[in-house]
């Protein structure tokens, strides 16, 4: 399910809203969480609009599979994961993040040498 921006602030100001009502945070704390939340909220979409790329990524290396290399969805399903994680480290490398050496890792450990 996704959320617009629009309906993750009006849910983010509802909840402040709840919880000053129940006297768990004071007006002040709440409105400067608020504000720090609508600002993160930008993050949110991006990190829903990256999984929703990662999860296109594997549908269409999983289709592909089937419909040129096997009948065997389990065996499918295991190659698309691991060449999806592979895909996504290899992009993490290029932008020099070293969590691509933990995927990369992850990937040796399962024996996938992808």
């Amino acid at each position: 399910m996704r959320i617009t921006k629009r309906q993750l602030k009006q849910i983010i100001r509802e909840e402040a809203a709840r919880l000053e009502d129940k006297g768990l945070v004071s007006e002040a704390y709440d409105m400067e969480n608020a504000k720090r939340a609508e600002a993160i909220s930008a993050k949110v979409q991006d990190v829903a609009l990256v999984n929703g790329r990662i999860e296109d990524l594997y549908e269409g290396i999983f289709n592909d599979l089937i419909d040129n290399e096997t009948d065997d969805e389990d065996e499918a399903d295991d190659m698309a994961r691991a060449a999806t994680v592979l895909v996504v480290a290899r992009a993490l490398d290029n932008l020099g993040f070293s969590a691509a050496e933990v995927l990369y890792a992850h990937l040796r450990q399962a024996g996938r040498p992808y």
